[in-house]
Order: C-alpha cells, then sequence, then structure tokens
C-alpha cells in the first residue's frame, strides 16, 4: 500500500461536471458534515472550468477553511478519463475511496455504513449501496440486492485494488459512458479474467446505504432534451458492455489490454463478431447512430490532460 496517505485514512471523491454550482456547494456541504476527520473529500471537475471557478470563488468563506477539501479541474470533459486521473494521479494511498457524483444526495450515515461493512468483509474488493426515491430505482434496488451490481452513483473501492490498478497501468478507455460497468467487471473478475470467474460476491450490496437524486420534470424543456440524450448514451453504453463482455468474459482479456477509447473498444468487437453486430443493428434503431457517434473518440489522447487543483491554493497550504 501507498505510504503517502498522510492523515487521511479514506479518501471520497465527488464528479462534476454541468450541476449548477449551488447544487454542488450543497453535495459539498452535506458530505463534509458527514465524513470524519480521516477522511479527505476530492471534488473533481471535468470538462467545466467555468463551474470550477464558480466554485473555487465561493470557498472563501467557512466552507474553504475545512483542510478536508481539495478542488481539482480537468479542462478535457471525459468521465473516464476523470476516474483514471483519479486512480493515477490524485489516490495517495487511502485504505477506502468511495465515489459519487455531484447532484447525488446521500442519505444519513451512508459513507460510515458502506466503509465499516468493506472493513470488515476481507474478501471484497468493492460496494455499493442502492437508489432510492422513485418507483423506477427502487425497482433497480430490488434487483441489485437480489443479484449484486456496482452503482456508480455512489460506491466504494478498495485502497489495495487501487495500488494494483496503479501499478498494472489499467485505464477506462477514454469516451465510454458506462464508466462504472466496467469498474465493476473488472472487480468481480477480481482484475483478472484470465485465472479468475466472475464473482457479483466480491461486491458489497449494502441496502442501508441510500441516496436521492433531483427529480425529473417531464413538461421541462430541460429536462425532456436531457432524457432524450440519456437515452442515446444508453444505447451507446449497451454496444460498450457488448463489447467488454467480449473481452473480458469471453477472450479473458487483462484489463490493461483494453483498447485506449471507446471506439477502437467497439469496433474491434463488431470486426470480430459482425453476426452479434447485425443483429442487434436491426433490433435496436439507435445502435447503428450510437456506433457511428464513438468515431469522434477515436484516437483520444485526452490521458494527457493532468488533473490541476485549485483548492486548496499553494499559498494556503500550511
Amino acid at each position: 500500500m501507498n505510504k503517502n496517505s498522510g492523515p487521511w485514512k479514506w479518501s471520497l471523491t465527488i464528479f462534476a461536471s454541468r450541476e449548477p454550482v449551488s447544487l454542488l456547494i450543497a453535495t459539498i456541504h452535506n458530505v463534509l458534515l458527514s465524513v470524519n476527520n480521516n477522511t479527505v473529500v476530492d471534488v473533481l471537475i471535468n470538462g467545466n472550468t467555468r463551474l470550477a471557478s464558480d466554485l473555487v470563488c465561493q470557498l472563501d468563506g467557512s466552507l474553504g477553511e475545512d483542510r478536508r477539501l481539495r478542488v481539482w479541474v480537468i479542462e478535457f470533459g471525459d468521465k473516464a478519463n476523470a476516474w483514471n486521473s483519479y486512480f493515477h494521479r490524485i489516490w495517495d494511498g487511502q485504505s477506502i475511496a468511495f465515489f459519487m457524483d455531484g447532484y447525488v444526495g446521500l442519505r444519513s450515515g451512508s459513507i460510515e455504513l458502506l466503509g465499516s461493512a468493506l472493513e470488515r468483509e476481507s474478501q471484497s474488493v468493492g460496494g455499493c449501496g442502492v437508489p432510492s426515491g422513485s418507483n423506477s430505482s427502487d425497482k433497480l434496488a430490488e434487483k441489485m440486492l437480489a443479484e449484486g451490481g456496482f452503482h456508480g452513483n455512489f460506491c466504494a473501492i478498495k485502497g489495495s485494488v487501487i495500488e494494483t490498478i496503479k501499478r498494472r497501468g489499467i485505464r477506462i478507455p477514454l469516451g465510454m459512458y458506462r464508466t462504472d460497468s466496467l469498474v465493476g467487471a473488472w472487480l468481480a473478475f477480481g482484475l483478472d479474467p484470465s485465472t479468475n470467474n466472475w464473482d457479483i460476491g466480491r461486491l458489497l450490496v449494502v441496502s442501508e446505504v441510500t441516496w436521492d437524486t433531483p427529480v425529473k420534470k417531464w413538461w421541462r424543456y430541460s429536462d425532456i432534451k436531457s432524457a432524450i440524450s440519456r437515452k442515446v448514451r444508453q444505447s451507446r453504453g449497451d454496444l460498450e458492455n457488448t463489447a467488454v463482455r467480449y473481452f473480458l468474459g469471453k477472450q479473458k482479456m487483462l484489463p490493461e489490454a483494453l483498447p485506449s477509447d471507446v471506439w477502437r473498444l467497439v469496433s474491434s468487437w463488431v470486426a470480430a463478431c459482425p453476426e452479434e453486430w447485425n443483429k442487434i443493428k436491426k433490433l435496436r434503431l439507435l445502435s447503428r447512430y450510437s456506433f457511428d457517434s464513438m468515431s469522434k473518440f477515436k484516437g483520444l489522447d485526452g490521458a494527457k490532460e493532468l488533473p490541476r487543483r485549485l483548492w486548496p491554493r499553494e499559498s494556503d497550504r500550511g
């Protein structure tokens, strides 16, 4: 284990990109009230320098005096790159790393509950809670508790796993939409499909750990537009998951051997499995469009976009 974790036993990363600054401030405030003094909170903003600067401008009050808080910005807007940046550039030895989205409202006690459960279960490599607050989230929670899973809204990975990810140079292909699904697959295979069978039991799902997300209004234009975009992204995500199942599940490929971007990942699967691809094209109307849209990520070199720390400022460090 990396010995440079300083005073921090745990870490919690808030991924943010499109949230209003007021919502992000509320999320940060809620988290800082929920974590103990042994947990560092990293806010990682990708692709939105305006949000990053607006956030820092509001940190000159009491919230900014909390020494557990760090704010980072990556100009390249890609969730996969944000995960990779945390694994390889920011994590510095904490025994458990939590991850959450900036719009998530964690229920009281969720962080401590999940962390304590992971510490008790030596065979578990990561875990998550379950969503709540709507009929669809309740159905998903019921399925996860019955079948297992890994939910990116709020999840955690043990530091020993991140240490292995760093050492082996494992990275999420840039441009991926279903980033947490891929991370969950890595964990279920124990980071090595060549020697380990898929075992979702490596991941804890804790029923008492839960959260709320903002309610969508069907009549609000921004929510209608968001829902349409989400349909396209989900179609792309389905293709990503199919490619991942092929390379990790059937080909037993090591995670570090996956293609470097989502276009190469999915197009390599299409070339290897043309009959399955033709069936999917006929059954799913958006699949062809989703596949073509991935071409913009071809040869993506966003991994060179390193996180830049905005808070605390160098002059503020004690």
